[in-house]
């Protein structure tokens, strides 16, 4: 008996042990590959977030030339020379407030009518005799002498130096005269513009002249890093740089964890298990044998009595299920802790920004299948908060974003959503609504933010 015991624990142990080995191959396999591709899709959206960055910032310069060119003051200024129009006009405080370096104004031959450029900027380049505002007029010199009104924007390479323009065809207020040539606005893409955009896009993306095409189109995993790079066409739909990323996997400490998990999780589930089957084989059936033995023992001893061969089995039902549903509860709270962070601002708690993308999608396919739910978006940003990071200190600004995220989430409804894009910036989502219209929510929003907010002993004010 004994050594049917051991053969058959021996034979449970085999077992248990190929399906654990097999299981564990199976469940990591799974697993690297489903967070693989999640790295692959987060990357991939990473960058087209910087795309959009990038055109954006393109948009609002082509957005500022068109300001200040469709403009009775630029206007006069190119048809008869008014000597006070730049001093009027531009100064450090507007390039400040504009966030560009400098501004053209070319004629309709293409020749300078006016520069003007920030103090601090350099306007010398590498080419002796050339600077960086006269290679920038040479390249826009053709937009002159195109017939039509001119509105674009773009990026340029100049002595390895980016720099993004917007341009529009100086008219006067009500755009019905002839156009007596372009303003440019431009801006470079300088190592502190670029670390902004960066922690936008919170990735430490790579911006380069385009030579021929991008080393690596699609994501890819290399060992322990992500490489790729898109190339990136500005508003006019040019291909003027290539993005590219080349960071250590971001999931890769997790990965290693939940593969000690699962290794973990098998070997307890292969241990119980194993003394389970020995235990129930051991009540079931190797006792149902002794007392069979016995009986057929007592029977043979004892011929003539008058004797019953029973058998009385006595089966315990442990506790493996409660167990599995513990470490599955582990790995559940895990994922849904991945998932959370992910989706959520550390700072505020609200939503972030691929949150905001999510709720986008939902809404979108709520409109193509047809609903008629009224759904509002509600964006804004906070005036002065520049100022109160300037005067009181980054712990002032982060006070001032929490306090405001707290009261954005505490006006927030079943059916709203307060979502901080970044920076400043924050959207508020109404998914339906009915009496109240989207004016009334954005109205209520503005008397929230609006009030003072106290931090060490100053009553801070943002719009």
């Amino acid at each position: 008996m004994a050594s049917l015991r051991k053969q058959s624990l021996l034979m449970a142990a085999l077992t248990m042990l190929v399906f654990m080995v097999i299981g564990t191959a199976v469940s990591n396999y799974w697993m690297e590959r489903s967070l693989r591709e999640f790295e692959l899709r987060d990357v991939k959206h990473s960058l087209s977030q910087t795309d959009q960055l990038l055109n954006s910032q393109i948009l609002n310069l082509r957005k500022q030339a068109r300001d200040y060119a469709v403009w009775d003051a630029t206007y006069d200024f190119m048809r008869s020379g008014d000597p006070d129009y730049a001093y009027k006009n531009y100064s450090d405080e507007i390039f400040e407030n504009l966030d560009s370096d400098f501004v053209l104004l070319l004629n309709n031959e293409g020749r300078l009518a006016l520069k003007l450029s920030q103090s601090r900027f350099s306007d010398r380049s590498s080419t002796p005799g050339i600077s960086i505002s006269e290679s920038l007029r040479t390249h826009l010199q053709p937009a002159t002498q195109r017939s039509g009104t001119q509105f674009t924007g773009g990026l340029l390479w100049i002595d390895g130096r980016a720099f993004l323009y917007g341009l529009s065809s100086i008219l006067n207020n009500e755009a019905d005269s002839s156009s007596q040539g372009i303003l440019v606005f431009a801006r470079e893409l300088s190592v502190e513009r670029v670390s902004v955009l960066r922690s936008l896009a919170r990735e430490n993306f790579i911006l380069r002249p385009l030579n021929g095409s991008p080393s690596l189109a699609p994501p890819m995993i290399q060992g322990n890093a992500i490489k790729t790079a898109l190339i990136f066409k500005d508003t006019n739909g040019d291909a003027t740089a290539e993005l590219a990323l080349d960071k250590q996997r971001p999931l890769l400490s997790q990965i290693s964890t939940l593969k000690t998990i699962i290794i973990l999780n098998a070997l307890i589930l292969t241990l119980l298990a194993l003394g389970s089957v020995y235990f129930l084989f051991d009540r079931i059936v190797l006792r149902k044998i002794e007392i069979l033995v016995q009986s057929i023992s007592s029977t043979r001893l004892n011929p003539g009595k008058n004797s019953r061969i029973s058998l009385q089995g006595n089966t315990d039902v442990d506790r493996i299920a409660t167990e599995v549903n513990h470490l599955l509860d582990d790995l559940r709270y895990s994922y849904v802790q991945l998932e959370y962070d992910a989706l959520h601002d550390h700072m505020t708690g609200l939503g972030n920004r691929k949150k905001l993308l999510q709720e986008l999608d939902n809404l979108c396919r709520e409109l193509k299948s047809g609903s008629d739910r009224r759904s509002a978006i509600l964006l804004m940003d906070l005036d002065a908060f520049k100022d109160i990071n300037d005067l009181h200190g980054h712990m002032a600004g982060d006070h001032v974003l929490k306090t405001v995220a707290a009261r954005l989430n505490g006006y927030a409804s079943k059916d709203q959503s307060a979502i901080r894009i970044g920076g400043d910036e924050f959207a508020f989502i109404v998914s339906e609504f009915r009496e109240k219209t989207p004016t009334h929510y954005a109205a209520h929003i503005l008397s929230l933010v609006t009030q003072p907010i106290s931090f060490e002993n100053h009553l801070l004010h943002v719009q």
